[in-house]
């Protein structure tokens, strides 16, 4: 099973970063993780909006969950996240900072 190796975030690859989170078809870097938790926990009511998508609302890039499904979902240009997959990913970048060891997320 190949993993997605560019973040659908900002387009780095997991050697230019800190954390890389895939399946096959989506893929996160640490970077836009945190961007994404930060904007899940801005005091906004409206969906948290990373950069400008053309998207309509759908599904979890990771999870697979529907905006329905979840609390909040995080907008990127190429896909969506849910907030839990978010805040599940933060755990593996503090993970991974204690051990030093990546961390992927297995395809949903």
């Amino acid at each position: 099973m190949d993993l997605k190796k560019i973040c659908d975030g900002c387009g780095k690859t997991p050697g230019q970063v800190t954390g890389f989170f895939a399946t096959p078809s989506t893929a996160l870097c640490g970077e836009c993780v945190m961007r994404a938790a930060h904007a899940l926990l801005s005091d906004r009511s409206e969906a948290p909006t990373v950069g400008e998508s053309k998207l309509r609302a759908g599904e979890c890039g990771f999870c697979g969950r529907s905006a329905d499904h979840v609390t909040r979902m995080v907008v990127f240009p190429k896909m969506f996240v849910c907030n839990e997959c978010v805040f599940m990913m933060i755990d593996g970048l503090l993970r991974e900072k204690k051990d030093h060891s990546k961390f992927i997320l297995p395809s949903p």
